[in-house]
């Protein structure tokens, strides 16, 4: 999922910009989920799940540093615009994480409902 331009390390990563770095985590990690109406499909796009699940655990990672970062600033008594940069960042990050989280959770419960749906057909052919 995860290409390899831009920031590596994750200094790197908060020193960007809020906006850009809330550009860089959409076009990084949020994906279109597929649709997938046949098992075949499920099993060709299994791995959505741990795509998302490995990105969400990053963030969070990612998110914890930030949170840390602001509380620094402010300690500091960092200038205003700094500690609200810092801000804009770790909001960007729980952001992106929020979206993850709908991402993982929507496809899941379409596995889920795929299952189900599956379980029913073979119990009406054993009756």
């Amino acid at each position: 999922m995860p290409n390899t331009e831009g920031p590596q390390t994750i200094d790197e990563i908060l020193s960007l910009e809020p906006i850009e770095l809330a550009e860089w985590m959409r076009a990084r990690y949020i994906r279109k989920i597929p649709t997938p109406t046949s098992i075949a499909e499920f099993k060709a796009n299994a791995h959505v799940l741990s795509d998302i699940a490995n990105a969400y655990a990053f963030l969070s990672s990612l998110h914890a540093v930030a949170a840390a970062k602001v509380r620094d600033a402010k300690r500091r008594k960092l200038d205003a615009d700094t500690v609200d940069a810092c801000t804009a960042r770790r909001d960007a990050v729980d952001d992106v994480l929020k979206g993850l989280k709908l991402q993982y959770e929507a496809f899941s419960r379409m596995i889920t409902i795929h299952q189900q749906a599956n379980e029913e057909l073979k119990m009406l052919r054993e009756v």
